[in-house]
C-alpha cells in the first residue's frame, strides 16, 4: 500500500537503567496521563485517515507530536524517567533541518533513548548519508582533538571526547555562522562554562 522506512539511530549502546516494564508502574502518576487516554481513539483514528491518503507529512508531524506526548507522560510521572540522551536531542533537532533541506523525515522515540527516523522508502538513502555524514565528522573531530592533545603533551581528554558529537550537531547544522566571515555581527555565540570541554 505504501513504502514507509524506519531508519533506527543508535546514540546509546548502554543498557536502560529502568525498564520499560517498571517503569510503565508510574505512569498513572502524571498529571498528563488522562488528557493523554482522553486523545486516544481520535488520534487513531487520524493515522487511519492520514494512511488512506497517503498524507505523509501530516502523518510525520503526527507521529512526531505521538512520541514527545508519550514522553511527556514519563518526565512528570513520579519518580521521573528521563531517557533521553545528548545524541536523543541532537538528531530530534537535525531532523527538523534536514526536512528544510528538502528531506521529508521525522522521528519517533520508543521507551528508550534511540530515535526511529521515518521516512518514505525513496529518501532511504538520503536519510542514511545524512547519518553518516554526522558521525564521519564526529570522527574526524575527535581525531583532530587526540592530536592537539599529544602535541601539547597535556591537556583534557573525556570532556571534548564525548561531546563532539553535540559540538559537530551545532556547528554544521544549527548555530548561525560564516567561517568566511567570522566577525559577522549577526553569527550566533556558543559560550562554553565548562572549561574542562576544551582539550
Amino acid at each position: 500500500h505504501w513504502a514507509i522506512a524506519d531508519v533506527v539511530a543508535i546514540v546509546s549502546e548502554g543498557k536502560k537503567e529502568v525498564s520499560t516494564s517498571k517503569g510503565m508502574q508510574s505512569t498513572h502518576s502524571s498529571p498528563f496521563l488522562p488528557v493523554r487516554l482522553a486523545r486516544m481513539k481520535e488520534k487513531n483514528e487520524n493515522v487511519k485517515k492520514l494512511i488512506a491518503e497517503k498524507n505523509f507529512k501530516e502523518l510525520g508531524e503526527l507521529v512526531e507530536q505521538e512520541a514527545l506526548e508519550l514522553h511527556t507522560i514519563m518526565l512528570t510521572q513520579t519518580p521521573p524517567l528521563i531517557y533521553w540522551t545528548p545524541g536523543t536531542l541532537r538528531i530530534m533537532k537535525l531532523t527538523n533541518h534536514w526536512r528544510a533541506e528538502g528531506i521529508p523525515v521525522y522521528f519517533t522515540i520508543n521507551t528508550g533513548q534511540d530515535i526511529h527516523l521515518i521516512c518514505e522508502a525513496e529518501n532511504i538513502d538520503k536519510v542514511k548519508a545524512k547519518l553518516k555524514e554526522l558521525e564521519e565528522k564526529a570522527v574526524k573531530i575527535r581525531e583532530l582533538i587526540i592530536e592537539e592533545l599529544v602535541e601539547a603533551g597535556s591537556g583534557h581528554t573525556a570532556g571534548p571526547l564525548g561531546m563532539a558529537d553535540i559540538f559537530t550537531a551545532l556547528y554544521f547544522h544549527v548555530l548561525n555562522h560564516d567561517p568566511k566571515n567570522p566577525e559577522w555581527p549577526e553569527r550566533d555565540r556558543l559560550f562554553l562554562s565548562n572549561g574542562h570541554i576544551c582539550p
